[in-house]
Parts: structure tokens; C-alpha cells; sequence
């Protein structure tokens, strides 16, 4: 069994409702959550499960999927490896689509997390992530 640790932020209003956000401020924020948490698991190896980090709960306009979250599973087959991906999830929320980006030892994500035109590639694989969900 796979146990992934989720870190969110939930984002709602004092009457209960989601509020709503943009998709470039969400991109920035879970980026800025992942590198976090990628230089903390480098710097102190005690940290060996797999984990994600999710957008903050709201509401983003002509966005299908629920929640997104960019997440790191250790790879089986080689100890220090691990896949970076991202996941979207479906209004339901009983299923989801997801897809690898790259893989790696930690610093080597860390390294393609701090690409100049990672927040731009991100925003094109969740869009088509999300519209695969409409399907």
C-alpha cells in the first residue's frame, strides 16, 4: 500500500463556501509548497515517504477538476529514485487523473521544480489533465 502524506491549506470563507482563486497564484503557491518540501526530505533523510502537496481549496472559474496536487512517490525499483507527478480529481471525487513529469533522486526534482518554465508546463499538463476528466 502506498501512504501518501497530504499537506493543504484549506481556504474558506466564514459562511463555509469556497472562495475563489486564480490558477496562476494556486501554480505559484504549490510550487513554492513543493520545493519546501523537497529541500526539507534533502537536508534530513528521515523523511522517506512518499507525500503531495494540494492546491488550496477554492474555487478557480473554467477549471472541471476538484483539487490538483503535485506529489512525490518513491520509486520501488530504485532506492534513491523518486517520480514527481501531478494528479487532478474529478468533481466527484471518485476518480482522478494523473501523470508522471519526471524522475530523479530529490535534488535532481528540486533541480526540474526550479526550472524558469516549470509553472507554465504545469498549468498545460493540469489543463489537459482536467479536461481528460470530462470524458
Amino acid at each position: 500500500m502506498v501512504k501518501i502524506i497530504q499537506l493543504n491549506v484549506n481556504n474558506i470563507t466564514k459562511n463555509n463556501k469556497l472562495k475563489q482563486v486564480s490558477l496562476p497564484d494556486e501554480l505559484s503557491n504549490i510550487i513554492k509548497n513543493m520545493k519546501e518540501e523537497l529541500d526539507k526530505r534533502i537536508k534530513d533523510s528521515r523523511y522517506s515517504t512518499n507525500f503531495a502537496v494540494n492546491f488550496e481549496k477554492g474555487y478557480i472559474p473554467d477549471f472541471y477538476a476538484k483539487n490538483i496536487a503535485l506529489f512525490v512517490e518513491k520509486d520501488r525499483h530504485e532506492i534513491d529514485n523518486a517520480f514527481l507527478g501531478i494528479s487532478v480529481l474529478h468533481p466527484t471525487m471518485d476518480i482522478d487523473a494523473r501523470t508522471y513529469i519526471t524522475n530523479g533522486k530529490l535534488k535532481d526534482l528540486l533541480e526540474y521544480v526550479n526550472k524558469q518554465d516549470f509553472k507554465d508546463e504545469l498549468k498545460t499538463i493540469i489543463m489537459e489533465l482536467s479536461e481528460d476528466l470530462k470524458k
